[in-house]
C-alpha cells in the first residue's frame, strides 16, 4: 500500500475523490486549511521589508565612505574596515 506523506501543515477540509476511485498524477485529493500559513507569509514579507531597507541602508553608507576616501577624509584603512562591515552580518 501506498504511503501518503504530507508537503504542508493543515486540517483536511474537504476530500476531492471518492474511496478507492482511481487518480492521475497532479489531481487534488483533499484540500487542506493551514491557519498559520498567512501568518508565515506576513512574516516573510516583513523580513524582506526590512532587509531591502538594511541594503539601502548599507548602501548609502558606503557611498559615505567612498565619498570620504576620495577626499582624502579618511584613510584607507577604514574604508576598507568599512566596506567589510556589512559581509561580517552574512
Amino acid at each position: 500500500m501506498p504511503v501518503a506523506v504530507t508537503l504542508s501543515d493543515g486540517r483536511i477540509i474537504s476530500c476531492l475523490t471518492p474511496k478507492s476511485s482511481f487518480v492521475r498524477k497532479g489531481d487534488t485529493l483533499f484540500v487542506i486549511e493551514n491557519e498559520d500559513l498567512p501568518l508565515q507569509i506576513q512574516q516573510a514579507e516583513a523580513n524582506i521589508l526590512s532587509a531591502q531597507a538594511e541594503k539601502q541602508s548599507k548602501e548609502k553608507q558606503y557611498k559615505r565612505f567612498l565619498l570620504l576616501k576620495q577626499k582624502d577624509a579618511i584613510s584607507a584603512q577604514q574604508f576598507d574596515d568599512a566596506e567589510a562591515a556589512p559581509l561580517k552580518n552574512w
